[in-house]
């Protein structure tokens, strides 16, 4: 994965980071708000 280049695995590693705060997100308490007010 090094021969890949340091950009992609760290903009995976941002993704998922995001995808995981997005979903702790929706499970904690902002999941009282609705989907559309980001």
């Amino acid at each position: 994965m090094v021969r890949l280049g340091q950009n992609k695995p760290v903009k995976i590693h941002i993704n998922a980071w995001s995808a995981i705060s997005y979903a702790l997100s929706m499970h904690g308490p902002a999941a009282r708000r609705p989907r559309r007010a980001k």
